[in-house]
């Protein structure tokens, strides 16, 4: 009985130590993955600056009155809605 009982205790630890493992491995991937998703939240606000920014350079130079900027407005409404 003895020798059962060792057994079971020796598969239990192993088991134990996997959980361990496994623990630590999903700890490491939930803060990789919100590592990524700080980088891209910092990436696609920068991205939002310069658009931004473009669209103000455009404005000075071209014309109120011009029919391009009816285009652009658009295209800018489509990237900021993502």
């Amino acid at each position: 009985m003895k020798k059962y009982a060792d057994n079971l205790m020796r598969f239990l630890e192993g088991i134990s130590s996997r959980l361990s493992q496994l623990e630590l491995y999903c700890y490491n991937l939930n803060k990789s993955i919100g590592e990524m998703r700080s980088d891209l939240n910092r990436d696609h606000g920068g991205q939002d600056l310069k658009l931004k920014a473009l669209e103000k350079h455009l404005q000075e130079k071209i014309k109120p009155d011009s029919n391009f900027l009816f285009p652009l407005a658009q295209c800018m409404a489509l990237s900021t809605d993502h």
